[in-house]
């Protein structure tokens, strides 16, 4: 069969317009990211306000990402949350892997590290990270740092690790058996995600998840926690010890 110049001509034309087409929608998409990067108020925004929870989002020039915090109040004990926040079984309830204590300093402070899965075909997130408690001895207020700590292990191929990764909780008794809780979390997803997938749910899972901490506290196996550097309203005990705590951490 002959070739037909005129027909592999057009061809040819047709899948030139396709590449032209497809070149400018990656510039296109490349110049919409970095617009999105370099956007924002830098202002926080409430979000969500629903069943006593207030989400708050803010759009930093210069991240991808937005940063979220939210308040709820409780009726729980300090020691219950503290219980709470330590207990590496509660990864089953947000859809998390392998969540497990890598060393343990004392009862305020260890390592630990968790995974999630990554959505489409990117690779699974892990978290290694640092987890700290401080009481103010005045107030009763009781703070938790939960930062990055990439380099306490080595390195696995699983995963992309999170090198940029920061979460402060604020537990504030309020009287009543009630503490408000005050959260904050600012991270960066690692490798390449596109931040249009990432930031429509920033909100809506902060949101799921002061939601949820009421019936998650209320658990019996909490009930009865106890740890030495906490002290609850009412108390006087170990009053000396959360000082020494509050100025030497």
């Amino acid at each position: 069969m002959e070739n037909n110049p005129a027909k592999a001509g057009a061809k040819n034309k047709v899948m030139k317009i396709i590449g032209y087409i497809l070149l400018l929608l990656v510039i296109g998409v490349i110049a919409a990211l970095q617009i999105w990067k370099f956007s924002g108020s830098n202002t926080w925004e409430l979000e969500i306000e629903k069943n006593g929870v207030k989400i708050y989002t803010i759009k930093t020039p210069g991240q991808d990402l937005k940063k979220v915090k939210g308040t709820v109040t409780v009726k729980a004990t300090l020691n219950q949350i503290v219980d709470f926040l330590q207990d590496q079984d509660v990864c089953d309830d947000f859809s998390c892997l392998q969540a497990e204590i890598i060393e343990r300093i004392n009862s305020q402070f260890y390592y630990n590290s968790f995974r999630y899965p990554a959505p489409l075909f990117f690779k699974d997130r892990e978290f290694v990270t640092q987890s700290h408690f401080v009481q103010d001895p005045k107030t009763l207020e009781l703070f938790y740092y939960h930062t990055a700590a990439p380099g306490v292990i080595p390195p696995d191929d699983c995963c992309v690790r999170l090198s940029r990764f920061y979460v402060l909780w604020r537990f504030k008794p309020v009287g009543d058996g009630k503490v408000e809780i005050q959260f904050m979390r600012d991270f960066d997803f690692g490798g390449f995600v596109p931040n249009f997938l990432l930031n429509p749910n920033m909100g809506a899972s902060a949101y799921s998840l002061l939601n949820r901490l009421q019936g998650l506290l209320d658990r019996e196996r909490y009930k009865d926690a106890r740890y030495d550097f906490v002290v609850e309203p009412g108390t006087k005990s170990n009053v000396k010890q959360i000082a020494v705590n509050a100025t030497t951490d």
